[in-house]
């Protein structure tokens, strides 16, 4: 996680970062290269799986259509 946020390009402050709880978000390594960068850290609560349903179903549809992607690459790459 920390590499990716050193990758991000700079934005127009403020910005929110929002999260679950996950031990990945909550280190604090992580919290102060946030503070650091200008980001203001949001969590969902614990628990409660359904304030992150949206992009849970982003991420479930966006990697099944690049393994479907990929898929396709690779099987025209072999002909």
């Amino acid at each position: 996680m920390v590499d990716t946020l050193n990758q991000l390009k700079p934005f127009q402050k403020p910005c929110i970062f929002h999260s679950n709880q996950g031990p990945q978000y909550t280190e604090k390594v992580f919290q102060n290269l946030l503070k650091q960068k200008g980001y203001l850290q949001s969590f969902s609560d614990a628990g409660f799986s359904a304030h992150n349903s949206c992009i849970e179903s982003f991420w479930s549809n966006f990697k099944g259509e690049q393994l479907y992607l990929r898929d396709l690459e690779n099987t025209n790459t072999k002909k």
